[in-house]
């Protein structure tokens, strides 16, 4: 129980750490926020121009997927290039405990960020957000499996000389098998199937196993 205890201390500390540099750094969140404004100020000018209602919730995906791209900067790359990649290693965690404390505190910034998108196309649009169980399920497993992804390849290039380019590549191929999947669960016009949600949250639980595993790897070499 204490063994447990510990873990989750750690996790918590580990996070509580990321999102103060965070708010210190705060000019990189105001980069994902002007990007949000942006997106929210072009999907809804096609919105209410082409009366396009139905995009309200797929384009969600895609911009989660950018911000997705933009939070890889900080988690493990981040800790590479402050030089304290060393002292994140040479913690008495197991590596898969530090992968898990970047994944939730990636999905912590992905998700918020995704809410604050929801909330400035709802301004934008001047139309009421209607959201299902199924497309707040699929929100909450969508985000998380992107966090997943993005944690992942930031420990997978930290050390590359091309991340800059290799970061949104991996993360596109990584998310290409989901994306049609929350599509056909929050599109109207899309038939969706009645496996198409435990299909989204199976493929998520499989990717972290994988990426878990994966990560102890990396971060011990």
């Amino acid at each position: 129980m204490s063994s447990d205890s510990n873990i989750i201390k750690q996790i918590y500390i580990n996070i509580r750490k990321d999102l103060t540099i965070e708010v210190r750094r705060g000019y990189e969140y105001l980069s994902s926020l002007a990007f949000i404004i942006a997106s929210s100020l072009v999907i809804s000018h096609i919105i209410t121009k082409f009366l396009r209602v139905e995009l309200f919730i797929p384009s969600l995906w895609i911009i989660i997927v950018f911000l997705g791209i933009f939070t890889t900067y900080s988690s493990f790359v981040r800790e590479v290039d402050k030089k304290t990649i060393y002292g994140v290693r040479l913690l008495p965690i197991p590596a898969p405990i530090i992968f898990l404390s970047k994944s939730l505190y990636t999905y912590i910034l992905v998700f918020t960020q995704s809410i604050v998108y929801l909330g400035f196309q709802t301004l934008f649009t001047m139309s009421t957000l209607k959201l299902s169980m199924d497309i707040v399920y699929t929100l909450i497993i969508f985000s998380l499996n992107i966090s997943i992804i993005a944690s992942f390849t930031s420990a997978l290039v930290m050390y590359s000389e091309g991340r800059s380019f290799l970061i949104p590549m991996l993360i596109f191929i990584f998310s290409l098998p989901i994306i049609p999947l929350a599509v056909a669960i929050s599109d109207p016009e899309i038939p969706a199937g009645p496996f198409d949600l435990p299909l989204l949250a199976m493929e998520t639980f499989t990717l972290f196993i994988t990426f878990t595993i994966l990560s102890e790897y990396l971060l011990e070499t």
